[in-house]
C-alpha cells in the first residue's frame, strides 16, 4: 500500500504489489486558488482564525470612498463567506486581530471615525457578541491584519505612527514587552505569544526587515526579498510563515515563504493587492482576502506545496 504520510517519503520509491505498478512521492510548487466572495467588499479589516482553508474572521476595514469604516463581521467556512450580524462596538480600519478561533478572537487599535482618530480600545468576540475589553497601552493604527497569539493569550506589536513598542495580552490585561529593533507600522504578522515574527513595514520607508521574538526580546534577522507595506502573513511561529501583497511601491502579488532561515519567492498572488487582511497558523495554508484597489471581495487561498503520490514507469 501507500505509505501513510505522503510528506514524510518525498522522493522516495516503493512496488504497490496489488497493482502492480511502481509510485513516487512528488511535493509540487504551492499555489494560489480563488475562494467564496466577502458579501462587503473592504480594505484595511482585520481577521483572525487558525485554519485558513476552514475558520477565518474577517471584521471592520474601510467599505468605500469617501470613507465607509464598518464594524461588520464576516465568517469563512472554506467556501462561502457568511455575514453574523454581529457588529464591533466600534467600527474601525487598520485594526489588529488575535485569535485562532471563530468564537475567541480580539481586535485593538485602528481608526475609528465614530471616536474621532487612531484609538487604543479592544474588543472580544465570543461567537456571537464583541464586548469592550482593557485598552491596549497606546493608541495605534496601521496594526492591520492578524498578530500573535490567541484572544487570551496575544502580542500586539508596531503600529502607526511608526513605534517599536510591544504589549502582551493575558486575557485579562496589556503588560508592556521588551522594544523591537526598528520603529514600524504596517508589517506582516504572525505567530504565538511567545514566538512571533514581523516582517517588512513602513518605519522612515518601505522596509524589508525581519524580526522574530522568542518571548523575551527581538532578533534581527534575514530580510525580506522585496521591501514593502500594507501587507497579509500567516504562520505557526517564529520558525514557519508566509506573506504576501503589499505596497512595494504600488501594488504587488509577490508571495515569500520564510523557513525559519530566510526568505524565498514562491508563486505570486492571481491579482496585485495591498491592504489585505490575512491569516492562518501554517505556511502551507493561507488566506488573503479583501484589500486594494479599490474595495475587493476577492478571497484566495494558498496551498502550499502538496504531497502526492504518482505512478512511474521503471525501466
Amino acid at each position: 500500500s501507500d505509505p501513510g504520510t505522503l510528506s514524510e517519503v518525498v522522493g522516495q520509491l516503493w512496488y504497490r504489489s496489488d497493482t502492480g505498478a511502481f509510485k513516487i512521492s512528488v511535493e509540487s510548487a504551492g499555489a494560489w486558488a480563488a475562494g467564496g466572495l466577502l458579501n462587503t467588499a473592504r480594505n484595511t479589516a482585520g481577521s483572525a482564525g487558525a485554519n485558513a482553508a476552514t475558520s477565518m474572521l474577517i471584521f471592520g476595514g474601510n467599505t468605500g470612498s469617501p470613507e465607509l469604516i464598518t464594524g461588520a463581521t464576516e465568517s469563512y467556512n472554506g467556501s462561502t463567506w457568511t455575514e453574523t450580524g454581529h457588529t464591533m462596538n466600534n467600527a474601525r480600519r487598520e485594526c489588529g486581530g488575535i485569535g485562532n478561533s471563530q468564537t475567541a478572537a480580539l481586535v485593538g487599535g485602528g481608526y475609528s471615525a465614530p471616536l474621532g482618530g487612531v484609538v487604543a480600545n479592544c474588543e472580544t468576540y465570543n461567537g456571537s457578541t464583541w464586548t469592550e475589553v482593557n485598552n491596549i497601552l497606546a493608541a495605534k493604527s496601521g496594526v492591520k491584519t492578524a498578530h500573535a497569539g490567541t484572544s487570551t493569550a496575544g502580542l500586539f506589536y508596531g503600529g502607526s505612527p511608526s513605534t517599536d513598542s510591544s504589549a502582551e495580552w493575558d486575557g485579562t490585561s496589556w503588560i508592556e514587552g521588551n522594544n523591537m529593533n526598528t520603529p514600524k507600522s504596517n508589517q506582516a504578522r504572525f505567530g504565538t505569544q511567545a514566538s512571533a515574527l514581523s516582517a517588512g513595514g513602513y518605519s522612515t520607508e518601505r522596509i524589508s526587515e525581519t524580526e522574530t521574538w522568542n518571548g523575551t526580546s527581538w532578533t534581527e534577522v534575514n530580510n525580506l526579498n522585496t521591501a514593502r507595506t500594507s501587507f497579509a502573513g500567516a504562520g505557526a511561529n517564529a520558525t514557519a510563515g508566509i506573506v504576501y501583497g503589499g505596497d512595494i511601491p504600488g501594488d504587488s502579488a509577490k508571495t515569500e515563504v520564510w523557513d525559519g532561515t530566510s526568505w524565498t519567492e514562491v508563486a505570486a498572488l492571481p491579482t496585485a493587492i495591498q491592504a489585505n487582511a490575512g491569516g492562518g497558523t501554517s505556511s502551507t495554508a493561507a488566506l488573503s482576502t479583501g484589500g486594494n484597489p479599490g474595495y475587493t471581495d476577492a478571497t484566495n487561498l494558498w496551498d502550499g506545496a502538496p504531497v502526492t503520490a504518482k505512478t512511474v514507469t521503471v525501466s
